[in-house]
């Protein structure tokens, strides 16, 4: 197999460091989705690198392929930088979760299977996620992400009986499941309650609302990959100080 070189369009998900010199660089391109990717001495050479490897980074870049079917890692001849989104590094709290958003992304999605869906989400959120607290707004962003991961959670009805929820109804969120269950339908000692549940139609969402959603979700996912991230809780301490 023969290593071609492209002309890309990416945002950076992950930076590490690898020797003296030289950077693994985890991006999430419009052409091939996530790809990993060596760049030599990027932190030194200005010239072709110009210090754009940073996360959120929106990338134009030049990468060859890997050489064999048996590796994946590819290489980075050169980038330039589209967009920094220095909006949002301003704000501690839509950094926080951008970042997380990104760490999901990594963690989560396979290499090298293209999504455009996915791409346009992504670069949709770091442009748009609100600075200001439109927690309905936020919410939304939440639910997108499960979905881009496969884990989208039932929210509007019963996900055993489909009964819409009255207003009085106590409800519970089942990790097994996969969403919102009734008082009916939960098995006894299984499931969290949740003091609200968002209507399909309109959510007026407020602050503990938000917070007590972000937690479950934060959970839920958890239980589905066995797995937590490392900017789960870093998220958690910055969002009861920022909103």
């Amino acid at each position: 197999m023969k290593s071609q070189s492209y002309q890309c369009e990416g945002i950076v998900l992950r930076v590490t460091d690898y020797r003296d010199f030289d950077q693994i660089v985890t991006l999430y391109s419009k052409e091939f989705g996530k790809i990993s990717a060596y760049a030599p001495s990027s932190r030194r050479s200005v010239k072709r690198f110009g210090g754009c490897f940073q996360a959120m980074a929106k990338l134009s870049f030049l990468a060859s392929s890997p050489r064999s079917s048996e590796q994946s890692l590819w290489r980075l001849q050169q980038a330039e930088v589209k967009d920094l989104y220095f909006h949002h590094r301003e704000n501690l709290f839509s950094l926080a979760t951008l970042v997380y958003f990104c760490e999901c992304i990594t963690a989560f999605l396979p290499e090298a299977q293209s999504d455009g869906v996915v791409y346009e989400w992504l670069e949709n959120v770091l442009s748009s996620y609100p600075s200001e607290k439109k927690f309905d707004q936020m919410f939304q962003f939440e639910l997108e992400l499960l979905s881009a991961l496969g884990f989208r959670p039932g929210l509007f009805q019963c996900v055993e009986c489909l009964s819409e929820f009255k207003d009085k109804k106590r409800r519970f969120f089942s990790f097994e499941k996969g969403g919102v269950m009734c008082d009916s339908c939960v098995p006894r000692g299984e499931g969290k309650m949740i003091e609200s549940s968002p209507s399909s139609m309109s959510m007026n969402l407020s602050r503990l609302d938000f917070i007590n959603w972000v937690h479950t979700f934060h959970d839920f996912l958890s239980f589905n990959s066995q797995q937590s991230l490392k900017t789960q809780q870093f998220r958690k301490e910055i969002m009861y100080a920022s909103l």
